[in-house]
């Protein structure tokens, strides 16, 4: 994720704010593996959030001081918290709308880790 964000910091530094929303929405918020995230534990999360939040005050040339939470009310963001509650969410229906003997264990292992 700050690979993405120094790229698109470096490139399209001058833009507006609604334009750099867009981009760090399309770059930065693809998570494909999010919806496995039972396999991490709190400490991997925690670092990620983390990481979420110095991205963001980076790219949009916030304080280490500032608020997450204005920061993200004001640039219209997701928390990371919901991120990963949408990513569990499409990753249960995309199992249980696939038909396969994978899909079947799949399944077995979401049942089992709620």
């Amino acid at each position: 994720m700050f690979a993405h964000t120094y790229v698109l910091l470096r490139r399209f530094r001058m833009c507006s704010v609604e334009v750099k929303v867009v981009l760090f929405k399309s770059f930065c918020l693809c998570l494909y593996d999010i919806g496995l995230r039972k396999v991490y534990n709190n400490g991997t999360l925690n670092r990620f959030r983390s990481c979420y939040h110095k991205c963001l005050k980076i790219f949009f040339g916030y304080r280490r001081s500032n608020s997450v939470t204005d920061m993200l009310f004001t640039l219209n963001l997701p928390c990371f918290d919901t991120i990963l509650h949408n990513g569990n969410q499409l990753f249960v229906h995309m199992v249980s709308h696939f038909n396969s003997n994978l899909a079947d264990v799949l399944r077995r292992f979401v049942r089992h880790a709620s």
